[in-house]
């Protein structure tokens, strides 16, 4: 699925997405990946969301970059 940047430019265009087979990987082969790097202190997402958007609406409305 995809959202068109300019409404109409994909009207009559059509196909089918096939993933690749390394999109598919299990938690464990994750765990084998992530254990090549220094170890990090896992968050849920809830809890980065709770830090993170209220840190970003800070800097956009100190900085003015939205009303």
């Amino acid at each position: 699925m995809i959202k068109e940047l300019a409404e109409g430019y994909l009207r009559g265009v059509s196909g089918k997405l096939i993933e690749p087979d390394a999109y598919s990987v299990s938690d464990e082969e994750v765990e084998d990946f992530d254990l090549k790097f220094p170890y990090k202190v896992r968050v849920s997402k809830s809890s980065f969301a709770r830090t993170l958007y209220p840190m970003l609406y800070r800097v956009l409305v100190v900085n003015d970059i939205i009303g």
